[in-house]
Parts: structure tokens; sequence; C-alpha cells
């Protein structure tokens, strides 16, 4: 059976991915942050209806956004990476390659 090919013109947001990484401060401590790596071209899909809610401890409620981006593929990406869209920050879930190493789905939910 023949692959579906993605149309690439889908891909209309540019993304940052974030990788994790540590700085000091002045005093010396350790301090974990993000560095931003160059923007890429993504399509994004809304789950569901763009939004679950999440459960706290004294059970508030809150909207949890999931969303999968389509990008093409890249081997450095993993779930500890990050991705800024639209001014949100969404934490990766579950990376999945498509075809054949052509694209990844990365599913993500929007840091609070």
């Amino acid at each position: 059976m023949a692959e579906k090919r993605f149309q690439a013109g889908k891909m209309d947001r540019q993304v940052i991915p974030q990788r994790p990484t540590e700085t000091k401060s002045g005093s010396g401590q350790v301090i974990d942050t993000f560095e931003d790596l160059p923007a890429i071209w993504a399509a994004r899909t809304d789950e569901t209806g763009g939004a679950d809610e999440k459960v706290e401890g004294s059970k508030r409620l809150t909207a949890v956004s999931l969303v999968t981006f389509t990008i093409r593929y890249r081997s450095d990406i993993t779930v500890k990476w990050r991705l800024v869209s639209d001014g949100d920050t969404f934490d990766i879930q579950h990376i999945a390659p498509v075809g054949r190493n052509h694209l990844l789905a990365i599913k993500c939910r929007r840091h609070d």
C-alpha cells in the first residue's frame, strides 16, 4: 500500500525548539534553563477539542491544551525538550516517527 504523503504546505507555523541546559548563577549555583534553537516549520493539530481538564492538589480544575506538532524528521529532539509556538510553551509528551524517518509527530501539553 502506498504511503500517504504529508503536504509540506500544512507546515505553516514556526516553532522554537528549546533544549535543557544548565547555567551557573553569580553565586555559582547551578540553574536549569532552556536554550532556544533556530525556529523550524511545523503543522499544528489540536487534540480532541484542544483541551483536557486536570485536577490539581486542591481539586482545582485547570485547562490542559493537548497539541501535536508535525515537523520534518530530526534525530536530536527528546521528551526533555519543549517547543514554543505563538507565545505558548509546550512540554513534549511523546515523539513518534511518521513514515520512514520522513516526519516526526510530537505530542505536547501546554506548559502552565
